[in-house]
């Protein structure tokens, strides 16, 4: 007891510590010795699985930052989507009401085609009745013009012939008035003859009375007696013959002046038929004039009525292609506005996808949040339990040398020991601060979402209004609910499978644990 024993190496729970050479320990000592002994097992136990639950939640912490990087990554690459799809609504919006402006124009300028169409139709149609009209008179007015003529050449006729036989009689009684003064002339030159003679003979007769008489003695009645009676009788005869030659004078002169009445007569009426002809002329001329325009009227008809189905012809034309352009038009406007609906749908669809699968990370991170909390208040009480128990076996008093060798011993362990809950606290603080900023921008990750989420879901119910209007007008097919119902049919399978196989996930995971 006196001389100290030389100490020894002792190993006690993979820690080497140096003892001092003591004496025999006692039952107490050993059993405490003992106690300590598996108490500190138990601690390296723990402490084990705290590393092993320190690495797997080191682990997790790096999937989960992977899938956060991977969900930021997606959120803005669905934030940018979402602008590209605002901006194509709004450049689609702005499309169409470019191309409604412009269909309302084309409209309005078919419109007013149509009316100014209608207007000048109409006034062609006045203008072809007035024309017709004018023309029906015309007619009547050549008919009753034609009557006339036909009646004045026939009166015209008539008097010719009617002028004829009163020329032929005149001519004829002029022809016998010559020849009876030829015959009076004939006769008057034999009467002047006979006078000239009967006036020599006279003279003869009054020169031989002027002479003496002859010795011889008359027969009978003396010539000088007889010569008296026959001068007597030639004068009678000279008288009568002068009388005659009056009386067939103022016959001539009588019958001269009905023939120049006749031929006055003739002469105005001569007159008067030309004055018929030139009016006939004239008339002829007049109705050859109103022919003339009667026909170029026809032709202007004509060319209108041409014109007209000329102009007809164009305006089917134009309502045909204003028609094809409307048809053309409202199929690219279902195409583009059925391309963007389909272009949002399927962008809902992804955004739909990672929104639930952000929630349902956030969902996972929240369970692993409230696991995490619990193994570490679980592992925190077991710590505090065996320190407890630690403490309250140190707190045992010992005997002599030995109570002075175990003091020692469990100063000398308590000292070592508590390293590890310290590092263990600052783990869980840099875990939970970790944890909390994960958390937060998860948070802030998932308002961004939701915020992106509402716009399009605004943008996407202004759409639909939209198409509802446009629908209402007959623009958009029916069959877009049959396309939407077919968009919407394949995101519902991938969401079920998405489901699925992060139900999968989850329970492997859990069974790992």
């Amino acid at each position: 007891m006196g001389v100290p024993v030389l100490g020894h190496w002792w190993h006690a729970g993979g820690m080497s510590l140096a003892v001092p050479s003591l004496p025999p320990p006692d039952k107490s000592s050993v059993f405490l010795f003992l106690q300590e002994k598996k108490a500190n097992k138990e601690i390296d136990k723990a402490q084990t699985e705290q590393l092993e639950t320190i690495n797997i939640r080191t682990l997790e912490k790096a999937d989960l930052k992977t899938t956060l990087y991977h969900t930021k990554r997606a959120a803005r690459h669905f934030e940018e989507e979402s602008k590209d799809l605002a901006g194509h609504l709004q450049y689609s919006l702005q499309r169409i009401r470019e191309l409604e402006r412009s269909l309302s124009a084309v409209s309005t300028q078919q419109r007013e085609e149509d009316r100014s169409a209608r207007r000048s139709e109409a006034v062609l149609q006045r203008q072809l009745q007035q024309t017709r009209k004018e023309r029906a008179l015309l007619n009547a007015h050549v008919r009753q013009v034609t009557e006339s003529f036909k009646q004045v050449q026939l009166e015209r006729d008539e008097y010719a012939q009617h002028i004829k036989g009163e020329r032929a009689r005149w001519q004829e009684r002029m022809w016998k008035m010559s020849v009876e003064a030829r015959t009076l002339k004939e006769e008057k030159m034999r009467d002047i003859l006979r006078i000239q003679e009967l006036e020599r003979s006279l003279s003869e007769l009054k020169h031989q009375i002027a002479e003496p008489p002859s010795s011889a003695p008359p027969a009978g009645p003396s010539e000088v007696e007889q010569l008296p009676d026959e001068a007597k009788h030639l004068r009678k005869e000279v008288e009568r013959l002068v009388g005659k030659l009056q009386s067939q004078v103022e016959n001539n002169q009588a019958l001269s002046l009905p023939s120049k009445e006749q031929k006055e007569r003739l002469q105005e009426q001569e007159e008067r038929r030309l004055q018929e002809q030139e009016s006939l002329r004239e008339q002829k001329e007049r109705l050859r004039e109103q022919g003339e325009r009667l026909r170029k009227q026809e032709e202007r008809l004509q060319k209108q009525e041409e014109r007209l189905r000329k102009q007809e012809g164009r305006l089917q034309k134009q309502e045909e292609r204003l028609r094809m352009q409307e048809e053309r038009l409202a199929l690219s406007q279902n195409h583009k506005l059925d391309k963007q609906l389909a272009e949002p749908q399927c962008g809902f669809k992804d955004l739909n996808n990672e929104n639930k699968s952000a929630l349902q990370l956030e969902q996972q991170v929240k369970e692993l949040q409230e696991k995490l909390s619990e193994e570490h208040l679980e592992a925190a009480s077991q710590q505090n339990q065996q320190l407890e128990a630690q403490l309250s076996l140190m707190a045992i008093p010992g005997e002599g040398d030995e109570g002075g060798h175990l003091d020692g011993e469990e100063e000398e362990a308590p000292r070592l020991m508590p390293n590890i809950p310290e590092d263990l606290e600052c783990q869980e603080a840099m875990s939970s601060f970790m944890d909390l900023s994960k958390k937060a921008d998860r948070k802030e990750q998932v308002e961004k979402l939701e915020l992106g989420f509402i716009q399009l879901s605004g943008a996407t119910e202004g759409m639909r209004e939209y198409i509802t209007e446009y629908e209402s007008q007959g623009a958009v097919p029916n069959t877009w609910h049959q396309e939407k119902e077919d968009v919407m049919r394949p995101a519902q399978n991938e969401e079920m499978k998405v489901e699925g196989v992060q139900h999968l996930c989850g329970g492997g995971g859990g069974h790992g644990r």
